[in-house]
């Protein structure tokens, strides 16, 4: 993996006389890839396809020299293996023939295929992908070829790869290895939902606490102003009692209705009327839990849960047996505390984001759409940017039917303008 080469030495290793180096880094990465694909999953017969001396190419030195005879025989081999999966067609032995196809040039390669009972079956194989690949490598090397004949030789041997036991455990691992990363992410996202919903409860724990202390603040002060309104008035009464008392004057019938009081004082009642409906919901509250406290145990608990709020209902579904320890340290932390613990958890939950992308970039690229061209735009991991397909590896088929299907629009209008015309004259 250390001796893989760049994007931009690849791109400057397909293109022809561009970079003496750029070819060399991509002929020792062909090597490597032609060495594992040779050695697993192998070929379809490897006792058939030898080389010129008769060696097998599994057992023969891959140089410089000679990777582009060895590829080309590679190819021909996955391309007989291809024909008989595909049709059920194998080509029988012949004792007179003592050249192998792979080695016949095209005038041989012609006669055998006209006098050869094996007719159905190289007629096919002339047809195959592989083997239109393998005959590029006939007459030209490798570094020879142009880019896009190099590019399908090297996803070629990436696909065989795919089968080889040594890719597919680091494929099994890489996997294994995702789903973890997403279960922690996900008891992550549990954590960071349970701390959010006890921080805004301590928050409005906290507001409704400031809220009845201001409250009561202003209770007493009103208090006060109205009992300090009350005492020049009750003095000036005294005054008026002590003379018809000493004059001896006799007593006068009490009314049925009482005086009427002071307006200042009915409007201080009129402004602590709000006040006493706080006191005394206060007062109920607490009788309402002395009450609890001396009822039975079970519905003591009942009673606490009803009273934290509607955010239980919350809680209770994202609780664990696992977590409940956690979440009882969480409880009684304050509020700067949680939002402490908050930030802390958000910071840790970007890190596994990021640990989830690169891990996912592992196994596959992301593919971010396609264009009105059907050219797909693909986002890899390692390479960073945006990639765009070539038309080559496109669906230029679905373009040319949308085409049609514009062009058959198009006839359709321009019929119905012309009905219309005549219809008019």
């Amino acid at each position: 993996m250390d001796n893989l080469p760049t994007l931009n030495t690849l791109q400057l290793a397909l293109l022809p006389d561009c970079s003496v180096e750029a070819e060399e880094e991509l002929t020792q990465l062909l090597q490597q890839l032609l060495e594992c694909a040779i050695e697993d999953p192998g070929i379809p017969h490897p006792g058939r396809h030898t080389t010129l001396l008769g060696h097998a190419i599994r057992i023969s030195d891959i140089t410089p020299a000679n990777i582009s005879e060895v590829l080309r025989i590679y190819l021909y081999a996955n391309a007989t293996g291809e024909v008989k999966t595909l049709t059920g067609l194998s080509s029988e032995r012949e004792r007179e023939r003592r050249i192998a196809d792979h080695h016949q040039t095209d005038t041989e390669m012609q006669h055998t295929q006209q006098h050869t009972k094996n007719t159905t079956y190289y007629e096919h194989l002339h047809n195959n992908s592989t083997y239109k690949l393998s005959e590029a490598l006939r007459d030209k090397p490798f570094l020879a070829l142009n880019a896009t004949t190099k590019a399908k030789i090297l996803a070629y041997l990436c696909d065989e790869l795919l089968q080889n036991k040594t890719v597919l455990r680091q494929i099994d691992a890489s996997l294994e290895h995702l789903n973890q990363l997403k279960k922690e992410r996900y008891l992550m996202d549990m954590k960071i939902r349970k701390v959010k919903v006890l921080h805004q409860r301590k928050i409005r724990a906290e507001q409704t606490e400031k809220q009845q202390a201001l409250a009561l603040e202003r209770m007493q002060r009103l208090v006060e102003e109205s009992t300090a309104n009350l005492n020049p008035t009750t003095e000036d009464e005294d005054k008026d009692k002590e003379p018809s008392e000493t004059e001896g004057e006799k007593e006068t019938t009490i009314p049925d209705t009482p005086p009427s009081p002071n307006p200042n004082i009915e409007e201080s009642d009129k402004e602590l009327s709000p006040l006493k409906d706080v006191s005394n919901s206060m007062k109920g509250k607490e009788l309402c839990n002395n009450n609890k406290d001396e009822g039975s145990p079970a519905d003591n608990g009942k009673d606490k849960d009803s009273v934290m709020g509607d955010c239980d209902a919350v809680l209770s579904d994202l609780e664990s047996e696992g977590t409940q320890p956690e979440e009882d340290e969480d409880k009684s932390l304050s509020c700067a505390e949680l939002a402490r613990k908050l930030d802390k958890l958000l910071r840790q939950s970007e890190q596994q984001q990021q640990q989830l992308l690169a891990a996912s970039h592992a196994l596959r690229a992301t593919s971010l759409g396609q264009d009105r061209y059907w050219r797909r735009y693909w986002s890899l991991g390692k390479c960073g940017g945006i990639l765009v397909e070539a038309m080559e590896s496109a669906q230029p088929e679905i373009l040319h039917y949308h085409e049609a299907l514009e062009a058959s629009a198009t006839r359709d209008k321009d019929g119905d303008g012309k009905r219309k015309r005549k219809r008019g004259i």
